[in-house]
């Protein structure tokens, strides 16, 4: 019997088994080449990736916390009473620390292992000596005392100027007392009580000038970086007061 289309041989390919593929396979083909975004999101990064995102989170944050350390210090120590206040805490804790016969208490003695633990205090019997006393008053009677009640009494601020429309009370003034604790410094008798009393000066003059003349001239920039500003603060028309009354007053003055 013969066949009109013979059978086709298993050895010759075939382009009809090639070609044919099913939709099925097709879509599956599709689906790998097109892998979607949200698997790709969650692959995870190399370590050096991470290390380097990690190190500039760090700096960033580093560089952020020492500017607002840098802005609250310079915020600080640029206010004059400020600056009058640490000098003369300055001054105490050096007096305090010669003058006192500080003794020290271990409380965890480890020498064989370089680590010890102790508290140094100040015997009772300084507190009883009047020499320990006589220090300290004639110490603060310069640096304290006299530039404490010169800055309550004497004010130069425009704000406390009688032609200021806008009166606003300062109960110490830091430029005076600064530039009457160099007067005191400078005219205190401590070369006539060394007589009397061994030792009086602990500073001695040099510092205490030097520590007087920096806090004054500190004072004296922020007096004038400040003076157009306190002026014109000074000289606003008050709430509720007639432009006519204000411009009578201005020619009154």
């Amino acid at each position: 019997m013969m066949l009109k289309n013979p059978p086709l041989s298993p050895e010759e390919p075939s382009s009809l088994v090639v070609n044919a593929q099913t939709p099925a396979r097709e879509g599956e083909a599709r689906a790998i080449t097109s892998t979607p975004k949200s698997i790709l999101r969650n692959i995870p990064k190399s370590s050096v990736e991470l290390a380097t995102s990690s190190f500039k989170k760090l700096r960033t944050d580093t560089e952020q916390t020492a500017n607002q350390l840098l802005f609250t210090s310079r915020l600080i120590l640029s206010n004059s009473i400020n600056i009058w206040l640490i000098s003369v805490l300055v001054e105490l804790v050096y007096i305090l620390r010669v003058s006192v016969p500080w003794k020290r208490v271990d409380l965890l003695p480890l020498q064989s292992h370089g680590v010890s633990l102790s508290i140094h205090y100040a015997p009772l019997a300084t507190f009883q000596s009047p020499t320990f006393w006589t220090i300290l008053v004639h110490w603060a009677i310069p640096s304290v005392i006299i530039p404490v009640i010169s800055g309550s009494l004497v004010s130069f601020h425009p704000a406390n100027s009688p032609a200021a429309r806008m009166r606003r009370a300062r109960f110490f003034d830091p430029l005076t007392a600064s530039v009457m604790r160099v007067a005191a410094q400078y005219a205190y008798p401590y070369e006539a009580l060394k007589l009397s009393t061994e030792c009086v000066d602990v500073l001695g003059p040099h510092w205490r000038l030097l520590i007087a003349s920096v806090a004054a001239a500190l004072t004296f920039a922020e007096a004038i970086a400040t003076a157009p500003a306190a002026y014109a603060e000074a000289k606003l028309r008050p709430r509720g007061t007639p432009r006519r009354a204000a411009l009578l007053e201005e020619t009154a003055s």
